[in-house]
């Protein structure tokens, strides 16, 4: 079995990463969208292997999984923290709402508690239960990032079949469905399409994540809002991707880009260059990449 770092978007994620934690040694936080299991192990390894060697700082790791109150845990007076479970607190409704709500409150602490940076690591879709539930701490982050398990992914040369759409992805599918028709709730359809194409990007479900990113971003052109429409094409290139249209994943990517760009988004401009830096490799342009 390969590593699932070697492929290139996990090596390019894992190099921007390591860009940022050797840049400054002070507390940055990072998102890192990741699959549980294997890919999450070895990112977790990789950087531990890493830590105070060619000027990355120290990284301790900690996983919080049984921790009865994981904002407790965020501590770290030796180094930097990669922190991976939280995702057994986020997948309850009722569990999230008090992890991210406690870690929400307790964000101004966290730079006296840790000594660098903090590295949050869970699943995609739960990763924006935590954005959802702790809005001012998601504020503060410096960049997420994305990792994807290779093995569900194509070779180059051969697109992946889609799968069908998880429990997550049903249930956002079904909260969309319900919604009623109409200007008021365009709103929260955004919301939801967005939410769907993630959860859908989680389960290998590539024709539905392009179908709920490409009406996302519809609506968000309809509604000149330029920061839905930089999520909304982001996902779009990643699932294009997927599908093995790498030529339409760099359209998508580039109209990332520019969203980003009139929205004034630092955050979502990295997140769209790093997307397109992907493209980008995968068709060989190495050099425009970088």
């Amino acid at each position: 079995m390969t590593n699932p770092l070697h492929s290139v978007d996990n090596q390019l994620a894992l190099a921007a990463l390591a860009r940022g934690l050797r840049r400054d040694p002070g507390f940055r936080w990072y998102a890192v969208r990741c699959p549980e299991g294997r890919v999450e192990a070895a990112l977790v390894d990789r950087l531990l292997a890493m830590s105070g060697r060619d000027g990355l700082q120290r990284l301790v790791h900690r996983d919080v999984a049984t921790d009865a109150a994981p904002e407790g845990a965020f501590d770290s007076p030796d180094g930097g923290l990669i922190v991976t479970g939280l995702g057994k607190h986020l997948a309850d409704d009722v569990r999230a709402t008090r992890a991210a709500g406690d870690l929400n409150l307790g964000r101004n602490a966290l730079p006296r508690r840790i000594r660098g940076a903090l590295v949050v690591v869970a699943p995609s879709s739960l990763i924006d239960v935590l954005a959802r539930g702790a809005p001012d701490l998601w504020s503060t982050r410096t960049a997420v990032l994305t990792l994807v398990d290779p093995e569900a992914a194509a070779a180059t040369e051969a697109p992946p079949l889609s799968k069908a759409p998880g429990p997550r992805t049903v249930a956002a599918l079904a909260q969309l469905a319900s919604l009623p028709e109409g200007s008021d709730t365009e709103a929260a359809r955004l919301g939801l399409l967005i939410r769907v194409a993630r959860a859908a990007m989680d389960d290998n479900a590539f024709d539905e994540a392009d179908h709920a990113a490409a009406e996302a971003g519809s609506l968000a052109a309809r509604r000149n809002d330029d920061s839905a429409r930089t999520a909304a094409a982001t996902l779009r290139s990643n699932a294009l991707l997927r599908r093995g249209a790498p030529l339409d994943a760099l359209a998508a990517a580039e109209d990332a880009q520019r969203a980003a760009a009139r929205a004034k988004a630092p955050h979502a401009m990295g997140d769209a260059a790093l997307q397109t830096g992907k493209v980008l490799f995968r068709l060989g342009r190495n050099d425009d990449a970088l």
